[in-house]
């Protein structure tokens, strides 16, 4: 069974709707639903002598899904360098160019300098 949460914005209330397909069309006020929810939770106790083995299996859950994250994140690090240096390379490339071309462009004879730019706008 799943839920699905909205809100009656002319009550400006949340509820949730079951989401069984046709089978089902409850509708619950969150309010309720969330009061049962803590009252089942408080219901619920670990016994002392599992409490702290239930913190290292916490800990260790944790320590493994941030250690996925941070080798994940490493390796955009990683990406992103090497896409920054490609883009500083062919900006390189491309200015070295330009200097080339307005270099020879200065030792053109001006009456191809004018032949060259009506080139240009064509």
């Amino acid at each position: 069974m799943y839920l699905s949460g909205y809100i009656v914005k002319r009550k400006n209330l949340y509820y949730y709707k079951c989401d069984n397909g046709s089978k089902c069309s409850c509708h619950i006020s969150a309010a309720k639903l969330h009061e049962r929810f803590m009252t089942i939770l408080n219901e619920i106790t670990l016994p002392e002598k599992y409490i702290y083995l239930f913190q290292l299996q916490l800990r260790k859950i944790f320590t493994t899904i941030n250690a996925e994250k941070e080798e994940t994140a490493k390796l955009y690090k990683a990406k992103l360098t090497e896409l920054e240096q490609k883009i500083e390379n062919l900006e390189e490339r491309y200015f070295r160019k330009e200097s080339i071309i307005t270099r020879k462009m200065t030792n053109l004879e001006p009456q191809t300098l004018i032949l060259y730019s009506r080139s240009l706008q064509t």
